[in-house]
């Protein structure tokens, strides 16, 4: 018992010395939007909007061996499936190579052995499903888990009919600016864009719609009957940039995008979970507390729950001792 008040003493100076620790990453995935160009047939450039998107799905996880798992066994109220990877569309991958990093994921291209899933996302948020796999493995019923995803990347063009056509949009800040909007009130926009004609501008909420006639526009090409969309794109960024330097009200200027999910690519992917080992106070944080709490525990002056208990085994012994607490410490300290 001495030995052990010994250590927790230790432990609680060296918290109030320091604390350190390493956030676990978070399941919750935001869509990511972003511009990017392709080249035509006769080399020139054309801009589209990419929109990469992760449409949360449920749980993914791997059996140590080949048995096969059932829901009542893993504690999960849905349906079991063996997991068949899926890979649509990867010409878009290609055609955006290197545009769309950064979400943390990877995409799942082919089944391994003993793996499995089950559709949560009816059941549970992201977050649920996250800590759900995670106690799947700290219980020791799954080798490994994370959350499961369908990886959508689709594509959108810049609207650019013969006609006219709400190409161009001003986004105000309220309501009342985009009512009182007027082509006099903003001189920079006839003087960048190479519309030579517009009609009535819809207004709609806080945005308006500049109503531009692309066939008198000096973007035309009458005798190739072409548009140069991608001199479009650059003098709307160019506006975009005055407009909100010099008019508080404005928010920004923007391009209209027609999305095209049929052509997107889709395919699985997953967000892998590992366990926080050591994590006594279950913040996704490993610092000297979690040692406190273990020795706390060790010495029947804290509960844990079950779940805690095999959490904070950090060197994976099959227990929760003394030892735990030491390594916790030693492994805060040595950072």
């Amino acid at each position: 018992m001495k030995k052990f008040t010994k250590c927790l003493a230790v432990i609680s100076s060296a918290v109030m010395a320091m604390s350190a620790g390493v956030m676990q990453g978070s399941a919750a995935i935001e869509d990511k939007v972003y511009d990017t160009t392709r080249t035509n047939q006769d080399g020139s450039l054309y801009p589209y909007r990419v929109y990469d998107t992760m449409e949360y799905m449920g749980i993914i996880f791997k059996m140590a061996d080949d048995t096969v798992p059932t829901a009542e066994e893993l504690g999960i109220d849905g349906v079991i499936k063996k997991y068949d990877a899926v890979n649509y569309g990867t010409g878009l991958l290609e055609m955006i190579a290197g545009k769309g990093t950064g979400w943390g994921v990877e995409d799942v291209t082919e089944p391994s052995e003993n793996q499995y899933t089950v559709q949560t996302e009816y059941m549970m948020s992201e977050e649920e499903a996250e800590e759900l796999a995670k106690k799947l493995v700290v219980r020791g019923l799954v080798e490994e888990a994370g959350v499961w995803y369908w990886h959508v990347v689709s594509n959108a063009y810049i609207n650019v009919d013969a006609g006219y056509c709400n190409s161009v949009n001003v986004f105000f800040k309220n309501e009342e600016d985009a009512e009182n909007f007027s082509f006099d009130k903003y001189p920079e926009i006839k003087e960048m864009l190479k519309y030579n004609e517009y009609g009535d501008s819809d207004v709609s909420g806080s945005r308006v719609g500049l109503s531009c006639y692309t066939d008198s526009s000096d973007y035309k090409d009458t005798e190739k009957n072409t548009f140069d969309t991608m001199g479009l794109y650059n003098d709307v960024q160019a506006l975009n940039d005055v407009l909100t330097s010099r008019y508080d009200e404005i928010e920004k200027v923007d391009l209209t995008y027609w999305q095209l999910y049929s052509g997107g690519q889709t395919s699985s992917a997953v967000y892998s979970v590992e366990p926080t080992w050591g994590d006594a106070t279950n913040d996704d944080v490993i610092n000297l507390y979690d040692a406190i709490e273990i020795s706390k525990y060790i010495m029947n002056i804290s509960d844990m729950d079950e779940d805690t208990v095999l959490l904070a085994d950090i060197n994976r012994d099959g227990k929760t001792d003394i030892y735990d607490a030491v390594r916790v410490a030693e492994s805060v300290l040595e950072k």
